[in-house]
């Protein structure tokens, strides 16, 4: 259980990571589009 503990704001954190790596490529899309106009 100790190590359950442990591994769940690890898992979070990468799960938060992995959240804002999407958002920062959804916007760096959009913003790549913008400048193609």
């Amino acid at each position: 259980m100790k190590l359950y503990a442990t591994l769940l704001p690890v898992v979070a954190l990468l799960e938060w990571l992995q959240n804002l790596w999407g958002v920062f490529l959804y916007y760096a899309n959009n913003i790549q589009n913008t400048l193609k106009i």
